[in-house]
């Protein structure tokens, strides 16, 4: 069917045919350094370590990433006027156990190994067996919306 055993978690009938269901977790704990001691990475990444974990080592951070998420937002709230909601535990935690493939970096300090950053992505996924993305369709309107139904091309800024 194209799903890889990890994204498709098996099956009970359901009006699509396809149901998403989450294996149990590790527990959660949290960092055991204060988040607002993290240095922030310099901009060269000077000091900073780049890793490339695998699942099973994303899914014991978690708790860590939501400290340093809630604490990034902090310091951003402190020089910014717009308000950013800090992604949740439970968000963070379904993109972990199903997204597939889940690729991503961790930035950590080199000399603590404090969490300073992460990166997670993964190809597109949806669990519809009848979804179809089709950016030609008229029902898309993308014509309409970038100006193409008065003759001018869309630029990509647009």
């Amino acid at each position: 069917s194209g799903l890889s055993r990890r994204s498709w978690r098996g099956s009970r009938s359901t009006v699509a045919g396809m149901l998403a269901r989450r294996f149990a977790l590790p527990p959660v704990h949290e960092a055991k350094y204060e988040p607002r001691q993290i240095p922030n990475a310099a901009p060269d990444m000077v000091g900073t370590a780049i890793i490339r974990p695998p699942r099973e080592i994303w899914l014991t951070l978690l708790g860590e990433m939501v400290q340093m998420v809630n604490e990034a937002l902090r310091r951003r709230a402190s020089c910014a006027r717009d308000a950013s909601k800090p992604l949740s535990l439970e968000y963070m935690a379904d993109r972990l156990d199903v997204d597939d493939p889940l690729l991503g970096y961790l930035a950590v300090s080199r000399e603590d190994g404090w969490l300073q950053g992460f990166v997670t992505c993964t190809t597109f996924t949806t669990w519809h067996a009848d979804f179809r993305w089709d950016s030609l369709s008229p029902a898309v309107e993308l014509a309409t919306d970038h100006g193409e139904s008065q003759g001018r091309t869309p630029r990509v800024d647009e």
